[in-house]
């Protein structure tokens, strides 16, 4: 019987960057015994996203590149025992079981037994990294207001994305199936958070015989945060004013600052996490060496400053005011680290 591994992300897990070394390692998988199909990968992509999308019913979902038939099609063609899918976008469908007895049934009804494999990290680090990347996807929330529909949900919905933060409900959803295996790996543990080795081990694969990215560990790198920042308030706002993101600049000066949330947001997702999987007997927190450039990404990321944003433009013809103004600003977005 063939074996198809399903990599399901999550999300802002290494994702991108294991699905590149996958693609342009495709020659050397064969070597040993694996394939990593053609069929489900839209253009210009290096995971199976469109597998994904069928699944979801996604509305970005298009047949030209590939769908289950074409998969199975393809695998039936290759004399190869281990077939590997990946694509965060799964994450869509982790909480429906009928969507996941559906793509399961269809593999063991032609001899293929399938694995998922997930990868998971601490809500508070997914959290931040998830904001800021979706604000590259036209998110105009406030950090309190994508936060506070994530704790009353467990989730947040996205256009077509659905991100799950409850992770035992991926596991009860899980275990509803039969026939069906199940890898959990623990992201926060990972040596660099190297997802790519890690689900090499984890296969079977030896990573020593491929060809490994300069940049094995990251693709999706967090953007400097005036460039977040003037993302937020474009998305905001929509139309803006000439020069108005100009401010932006002015705002978080030359410095590099990390971003992170209050003690407060840390522990209300603390508790989330103990009723988590393998998460359950850990504490999240966040240590800096240099505390003196941290800031609140709820305050940075809010109506106060989008409005600050907006109106710092009114004050160039008095500098020394608007300079009094930034300096009250970044005074009130610094966070406090016990």
């Amino acid at each position: 019987m063939k074996k198809i591994f399903i990599h399901s992300g999550l999300h802002k897990t290494g994702t991108t960057a294991l699905q590149a070394m996958l693609f342009k390692n495709r020659k050397n998988l064969l070597v040993q015994d694996f394939y990593y199909p053609d069929s489900g990968i839209p253009r210009n992509f290096y995971g199976h996203h469109n597998i994904a999308w069928q699944i979801s019913r996604d509305r970005r979902f298009r047949s030209e590149f590939g769908d289950l038939r074409a998969l199975l099609k393809e695998i039936e063609g290759i004399g190869k025992s281990k077939i590997v899918l990946s694509s965060e976008d799964f994450e869509c469908s982790l909480l429906y079981p009928n969507r996941l007895k559906k793509i399961n049934d269809y593999f063991l009804s032609n001899d293929i037994k399938v694995c998922f494999i997930i990868y998971l990290r601490n809500q508070v680090d997914y959290l931040n990294s998830l904001y800021f990347e979706l604000l590259k996807a036209g998110l105009g929330d406030e950090f309190n207001k994508f936060f506070n529909k994530i704790i009353s949900t467990n989730k947040f919905d996205f256009k077509e994305w659905e991100f799950v933060f409850n992770y035992s409900d991926i596991s009860k959803s899980l275990e509803s199936l039969e026939d069906i295996e199940v890898i959990y790996r623990d992201y926060d543990d990972l040596i660099d958070n190297n997802t790519v080795i890690d689900f090499c081990d984890v296969v079977g694969i030896d990573y020593k015989k491929l060809e490994m990215p300069q940049n094995k560990t990251r693709i999706n790198e967090r953007l400097p945060l005036n460039t977040l920042l003037k993302l937020f308030v474009k998305n905001r706002v929509r139309v803006l004013p000439d020069g108005i993101l100009d401010n932006v600049d002015e705002l978080c000066g030359n410095e590099n600052y990390d971003l992170l949330t209050s003690t407060n947001i840390r522990k209300i997702f603390s508790e989330l996490s103990k009723k988590n999987l393998f998460f359950n007997n850990k504490e999240i927190k966040n240590s800096y060496e240099d505390k003196s450039n941290i800031l609140n990404v709820e305050k940075v990321f809010s109506f106060e400053t989008c409005g600050l944003i907006l109106n710092l433009k009114k004050l160039n013809e008095t500098p020394d005011i608007k300079k009094q103004f930034i300096e009250k600003w970044r005074r009130w977005v610094k966070l406090s680290v016990n």
